[in-house]
């Protein structure tokens, strides 16, 4: 992709309760599974930053993943996940990880407005 860097093996740090999201979706007691994993990260992109990519740099990284959002490339937004939040996508199974990518376009889209004010958000 464009634009991208490889990103090594990216120390994302997410707080326990992010890997208890996931736990829940794989349990089913999460109402809607994966995709409320993928609604509810995507409002905490901007405040999980791999440590080895600058605040600066990470926007842009960040507004290409608003990209595809907007265009709707749904493998080129899974790729990005994968790419700097690899543990994380790890932990949700192959075949669950549509329903990730559609609860981060449905939060992403749901404002009016840019997907990336949405990602942006840096509260915890």
């Amino acid at each position: 992709m464009k634009g991208h860097i490889k990103a090594r093996a990216a120390a994302e740090g997410f707080p326990g309760y992010v890997r208890g999201w996931c736990c829940m979706a794989k349990s089913g007691t999460m109402q809607r599974g994966y995709r409320d994993v993928g609604y509810l990260l995507a409002l905490q992109v901007g405040a999980f930053r791999p440590a080895h990519i600058g605040a600066r740099s990470w926007r842009k990284h960040v507004a290409f993943l608003s990209e595809h959002i907007s265009r709707g490339e749904r493998r080129a937004i899974r790729v990005w996940f994968k790419t700097y939040y690899p543990s994380l996508m790890q932990l949700i199974p192959e075949r669950r990880q549509s329903e990730f990518i559609a609860g981060v376009i449905e939060r992403t889209t749901e404002e009016n407005g840019s997907p990336v004010k949405v990602l942006l958000r840096t509260k915890r």
